[in-house]
């Protein structure tokens, strides 16, 4: 029973989180640049990694809100989800057809960077990393 409780009041109050604002990031332009491949977000990278201390504890959905839907995510053992956020040109944007800048066809069969969001079971972020796809 008090599991229970103590499980309704965390659920509570992390619905209750504002979703936090970035200095230096434009959210428009990050959403525009669906898989990186206009080259925009490489620009914002710098300012989300500076201020993952205010994307830890949110919610999935407050993630959805302020980096847009993910371009890839995965679905670990015990209810762990990973959203993956590209923020460099490589072979992604190649594979979805998208329209790309100049330099993708130099970058089309390299691997390039994203940002990897780690969700834990309560669905609370974990994890905000730059890794290599």
């Amino acid at each position: 029973m008090r599991f229970l409780l103590f499980f309704i009041v965390v659920l509570f109050f992390s619905a209750c989180k504002n979703t936090p604002k970035l200095e230096n990031f434009d959210q428009n332009t990050w959403k525009k640049d669906k898989n990186a491949c206009q080259n925009e977000r490489e620009k914002m990278v710098q300012s989300i990694e500076n201020q993952k201390d205010k994307i830890l504890g949110i919610s999935q959905m407050q993630v959805i809100d302020l980096l847009g839907s993910p371009d890839y995510q995965q679905l670990q053992d015990r209810q762990q989800k990973f959203f993956y956020y590209y923020f460099q040109q490589g072979a992604q944007c190649h594979k979805s057809g998208q329209k790309t800048s100049k330099n993708a066809s130099r970058n089309a069969n390299i691997n390039g960077n994203a940002i990897r969001v780690r969700f834990s079971a309560l669905n609370a972020v974990s994890e905000v990393v730059r890794t290599e796809y």
